[in-house]
């Protein structure tokens, strides 16, 4: 197992780039390919736009929108019925 941890404090946009020669008995080396990571530091925001005065209670539309310091590949709203 091999795990690193990166410098506190890194700005968003950081590629952090990582790989090895692994060595299995007494086998040659083995290299791995490359693999990255990027730092993301910014927080998520996301909100909701206004529902309208008077709505359903069965049926209408919510819209939301979100944004992120690199990309926002998911964003899961909780939501409860009462």
């Amino acid at each position: 197992m091999f795990s690193a941890k990166s410098k506190m404090n890194l700005p968003t946009g950081t590629i952090i780039k990582n790989k090895a020669n692994i060595t299995f008995d007494v086998n040659p080396p083995m290299e791995t390919p490359e693999v990255f990571n990027t730092i993301d530091s910014d927080a998520p925001s996301s909100f909701v736009d206004a529902l309208p005065d008077v709505a359903s209670l069965s049926d209408f539309e919510l819209h939301w929108n979100g944004t992120d310091g690199m990309a926002l590949a998911l964003m899961i709203i909780p939501y409860t019925f009462q």
